[in-house]
């Protein structure tokens, strides 16, 4: 649940209450309000983001479009540079597709370890390898990459095992390499 505070929205005027806590101020829109058993009055509602106090507006996060879906008036549009984000994953993707890792990714490590592995390299390549803040990657800059968060990454590097490396490494090369004849077992070190 990302916040980007350069996307702004005005303040719903009506069904929402904002709470502060710590600095931040939370905003809440009511989903439903009745009476419990006792007769005191109770709601329901959900945070659609937190209230900018130097401009008044709302910085809507995940929950918002969910919460305002009924009511087509209220629209977010991304500022342009939230769009230019996701040019980097889309170009490493590409050259890793131009590349054919994808298809010698699913056959060495299957579809699902497969998909996690090439967010984590276009991570790698685009930002570090240090996975601390690989989960707001995901949320902000991928296209529908497998999400990954830094213990996932762990256990997916960790149930690679020696011989899908050497077998990943023997296909990409056979694929890239056509002419060479590759070893089928490679000697552990």
């Amino acid at each position: 649940m990302t916040l980007d505070p350069t996307i702004q929205v005005p303040m719903p005027k009506t069904g929402v209450t904002t709470r502060s806590c710590r600095g931040c101020h939370p905003v809440y829109k009511l989903l439903k309000s009745c009476q419990n058993e006792k007769g005191a009055p109770t709601s329901k509602s959900v945070c659609i983001g937190k209230l900018d106090t130097d401009t008044g507006n709302l910085i809507p996060n995940s929950n918002f479009r969910k919460a305002y879906a009924d009511e087509p008036s209220v629209i977010v549009c991304p500022r342009p540079g939230s769009i230019r984000n996701v040019g980097g994953t889309f170009a490493i993707g590409s050259i890793m597709d131009g590349l054919g890792l994808k298809e010698v990714l699913d056959e060495t490590l299957g579809v699902e370890r497969s998909s996690l592995a090439r967010t984590a390299a276009i991570y790698m390549v685009a930002r570090s390898n240090d996975f601390e803040g690989v989960l707001d990657y995901c949320e902000g800059f991928t296209l529908g990459e497998a999400a990954l968060s830094s213990q996932t990454a762990s256990e997916l590097f960790k149930s690679i095992s020696h011989d899908e490396r050497m077998e990943f490494f023997r296909l990409w090369a056979a694929k890239n390499l056509p002419a060479i004849a590759w070893p089928t077992t490679w000697p552990r070190s």
